[in-house]
């Protein structure tokens, strides 16, 4: 099976992982669900709002390969890491702050307010060094840390 996980994106929703495991008869967010209930998609992440009723799934994009690597016995395309922290180097970039926007396609988010929101609500923080301009077009640092301590917490285990 070729599987085509994008690169850019190191979290995806759970309408891509939908789409892309339609080829093996998974074709439904509970089915999905399950699969990241009992393990079989081992990291993945409720990105929500704190106070929010729905869950907002995204699944790091090897636990995917891997996934659909043990369907049809083929070596994995992206290798699995071994645990949460490796797993965080791949998906934030090395750099101490970056742009809402830019975190916003990490976490693969089709909306960069949720993001504005998240740091409104302070389960992310701006970095103060970095001042937000005025105008639409601009938008705030977020920490690293601030980032990576928010994808700690919100691992579906």
């Amino acid at each position: 099976m070729d599987l085509r996980i994008p690169q850019e994106c190191p979290l995806l929703p759970v309408k891509a992982v939908i789409c892309l495991l339609s080829r093996c008869g998974v074709v439904s967010g509970e089915d999905v669900t399950e699969l990241i209930d009992n393990g079989r998609l081992e990291f993945a992440f409720d990105l929500r709002r704190p106070g929010a009723g729905h869950a907002l799934p995204v699944v790091w994009r090897g636990s995917l390969a891997d996934y659909m690597s043990s369907q049809d016995g083929r070596t994995a395309i992206l290798n699995g890491a071994s645990g949460l922290d490796e797993v965080i180097e791949d998906v934030l970039p090395d750099e101490h702050s970056f742009r809402c926007v830019r975190l916003k396609t990490l976490f693969g988010f089709c909306d960069r307010k949720h993001v504005i929101r998240l740091i409104a609500d302070g389960a992310l923080a701006a970095d103060p060094a970095r001042p937000v301009g005025r105008g639409p077009a601009q938008s705030p640092w977020v920490t690293r840390a601030s980032a990576a301590q928010f994808l700690r917490d919100r691992r579906i285990v």
